[in-house]
Formats: structure tokens, sequence, C-alpha cells
């Protein structure tokens, strides 16, 4: 009997690692995403996602965040631009890593 119990511990065991795998955070549409940005004069001219280039066609708006400084330091410089194909992209670039990030994409409002 004692085999049965050890192997219904082992397979539990496996059950439960198979739980926290599936609860693992998954990436959503608001997670950052890295990103390749060309930047000229200081602000994104172009980004590159799935191996193909997209123009900025322009800066809808720009902001910075700094803050949780007592723990981590969290400073980002937002843009929200407008795409080439008639998209609007969230990015940001980490100012603590130097890293680019994409945080969503937003259609452009359509005009009737």
């Amino acid at each position: 009997m004692s085999d049965i119990g050890a192997h219904s511990k082992a397979h539990r065991g496996g059950d439960e690692e198979q739980a926290k795998k599936a609860t693992r955070h998954r990436p959503g549409p608001y997670d950052p995403q890295a990103v390749e940005v060309i930047v000229r004069d200081g602000k994104p001219a172009a980004i590159r996602l799935k191996k193909k280039s997209l123009r900025v066609s322009g800066i809808a708006n720009t902001w910075r965040i700094d803050e949780e400084w007592w723990r981590k330091p969290i400073s980002r410089l937002y843009f929200l631009l407008d795409l080439e194909n008639g998209m609007r992209l969230t990015i940001f670039l980490d100012l603590e890593q130097g890293t680019w990030y994409q945080q969503n994409w937003v259609e452009k409002e359509r005009q009737f």
C-alpha cells in the first residue's frame, strides 16, 4: 500500500504543478511587450513589429510617469502614436533601462 500512497502523492504533485502553470500570467492586450523603435530628433519615427516597419504619421500625445521611487523606480516616457496604417499605438521608453515597449493597440475612431 505504501507504493500506492507514494504514487498518489507524486501524481497529485504533478497536478499541482500543472495548475500552477495554468494560472501563471498570460500576456493580455494591455501588457507591455518589447518593441523596436526608430528615433529621429528624440521622437519615435517608425516602429518594427512582426518583421514589418510602420512609419509614425503623427504623435497624438506624450506624457511621463515617475513613481514608486521608495521601492523600485519607475520612470517612463509615453507616446500615443498615429501609424501610417491608420492605427494608434501607445509605446513607452523605460527611462531606467533604456528599452522601448508597446503598451496596446487602439483603432482610430472612424469619421462618418
